[in-house]
């Protein structure tokens, strides 16, 4: 059966970012990832985990201006500095939380600059974060996304993102792999799962179209998960996804996998 993990960001939003690790752990989730502190100071983060009895696996590194619509940082010429600096924060951030992988983090195509340069940048700043997490044991994770909810984000292909990785040639940085994004990319899940999986350090998932729970859209996730086994792979799988309603409602899909506590 595969480890299932939450993803705080996306989940449980009807509680307050402290209160989400208990949420969590009372539906059943054994850890949790998120994408941001929130303004949270880590310590009070490390805290509620603590007291929840849940580890925290993923958390992602900065990405300067993506969020407001501006290029990000990870593959971005002229902003490696900014690059470094979150790099600093992010390793801050897993030291306090325990936090074993850190994913790189996206980034968008920036005007006038070649897709050449572009990755380039990438490998320079893979390379930098990777050196300066392997210290403190941290794993870095690439992930690409889909042209459709980002339309100009930079790493869409998952060969160009593989060979970024190899271009890097670092043992602590693996793939991202996010079924949903696959998905709306038109790829086959479960061969591309065989075809990477050796490469992969975090698998995350939503249902396709949608973004929503299993069983919201048109993705087997019964075979998905089966193949997952299948194939061997150990590591953590994190529900990354918009619930169509309350949490608590969204998951009739792990009731399957996990006996929840009463």
């Amino acid at each position: 059966m595969p480890k299932f993990d939450a993803n705080i960001t996306f989940m449980f939003c009807e509680y307050p970012l402290l209160e989400r690790f208990e949420a969590a752990r009372a539906a059943g989730f054994s850890a949790v990832e998120l994408l941001m502190a929130e303004d949270v100071p880590f310590k009070s983060l490390a805290k509620a985990a603590r007291m929840a009895a849940i580890d925290i696996v993923l958390c992602n590194a900065p990405m300067g201006d993506l969020i407001t619509g501006g290029s990000g940082l990870s593959a971005v010429p002229g902003k490696q500095q900014h690059f470094r600096e979150a790099i600093d924060q992010v390793s801050e951030m897993a030291s306090a939380l325990n936090c074993p992988r850190v994913h790189i983090g996206p980034s968008r195509m920036p005007d006038g600059v070649s897709r050449e340069r572009c990755f380039e940048t990438l490998v320079e700043n893979i390379v930098y974060a990777a050196d300066f997490l392997v210290t403190d044991g941290v794993q870095l994770l690439v992930e690409p996304l889909n042209v459709y909810d980002m339309p100009d984000i930079f790493l869409s292909d998952l060969d160009e993102t593989m060979r970024a990785i190899r271009a890097a040639d670092r043992p602590n940085v693996s793939l991202q792999f996010d079924i949903y994004h696959q998905a709306r990319m038109g790829a086959d899940i479960i061969k591309q799962l065989q075809t990477h999986i050796d490469h992969v350090g975090h698998i995350q998932f939503a249902d396709a179209p949608g973004r929503a729970e299993p069983g919201s859209g048109s993705l087997d996730f019964q075979a998905i998960f089966a193949e997952i086994d299948r194939l061997g792979y150990s590591g953590w799988v994190g529900a990354e996804y918009q619930p169509s309603g309350k949490t608590g409602d969204s998951l009739q899909w792990l009731k399957h996998y996990i006996e929840v506590d009463k």
